[in-house]
């Protein structure tokens, strides 16, 4: 009997334990959601629309969006890992954005001054690919900044229907990850955004994507994902819902291994 309610109590433990841990685990998957966008907004003739899919209940990749003036900051990041200690910094990242959004700082020295942030949080244990720009609503000019992130594409409409030859990547600079070194200074380019132009933003868990045969989806079906999805110059929302049915086709429900986030803004 003793042999019995010793199995039952460590049983009771046990369910006690999970059930805290799963308690936790919703709340952060709550703060965790927080720290998004709503995922359609405009700002005057800008149109953003976005996705995020964690590759476990709370995730390492973040992106945003904000005005300051004149000027629309848009935010992606992608953390070491993923999962609770990712998705930390993560937070540290949005805590610093909020505070330095507000400085009227360049792209530049706001990655400066995150990566600071995030050395000292992380003790240059953890580090996060980022790439900030912002554009002028006046000038339409955007500038931005690059710390080690995949570049986001320009698609440029030339004809009545898109073609691979107008995806430009945006790679002019790019400088050393987030976290990795505590004194990193950071470079600027710029480039115009024109009417029907968009933007698209995205971490490298897309491309990670996997099928039931463990094939990648890699650059190459990536590329013929854009083709088809944007092939009649979709409005932002549209094309992020075709993206989305492309990829879970792909995947058929297979693993994500890593966070799957992108986000378009296009010039109406």
């Amino acid at each position: 009997a003793l042999v019995i309610i010793n199995a039952l109590s460590s049983r009771l433990r046990e369910t006690s334990e999970k059930s805290r841990m799963e308690a936790e685990l919703k709340t952060a998957q709550v703060i965790q959601d927080t720290l998004f966008p709503e995922p359609e907004f405009k700002y005057e003739y800008l149109t953003i629309s976005g996705h995020f899919q964690p590759a476990s209940e709370i995730g390492g990749d973040w992106w945003f969006h904000s005005r300051i003036g004149t000027k629309v900051f848009l935010w992606i990041g992608d953390a070491t890992g993923h999962g609770a200690p990712a998705a930390l910094l993560t937070s540290a990242a949005r805590s610093a954005a909020t505070v330095l959004e507000t400085l009227a700082f360049s792209p530049a020295k706001i990655l400066e001054l995150m990566n600071r942030a995030i050395y000292d949080v992380s003790k240059g244990q953890m580090m996060m690919t980022f790439f900030l720009a912002a554009i002028d609503l006046k000038t339409k000019k955007m500038v931005y900044s690059n710390a080690s992130h995949e570049p986001p594409l320009l698609l440029r409409k030339q004809g009545e229907v898109f073609k691979k030859s107008m995806i430009e990547p945006i790679n002019d600079v790019t400088s050393p990850r987030l976290g990795e070194a505590r004194d990193t200074k950071y470079e600027e380019a710029e480039i115009m955004i024109g009417p029907t132009d968009a933007i698209f933003f995205y971490t490298d868990g897309v491309e990670e994507l996997r099928n039931k045969k463990k094939e990648a989806l890699g650059d190459r079906g990536f590329m013929r994902a854009f083709v088809k999805c944007y092939h009649d110059f979709p409005v932002p929302n549209i094309f992020v819902e075709r993206l989305v049915n492309f990829f879970a086709d792909y995947s058929q429900g297979t693993e994500v291994l890593d966070d799957v986030t992108f986000f378009v803004c296009r010039h109406d």
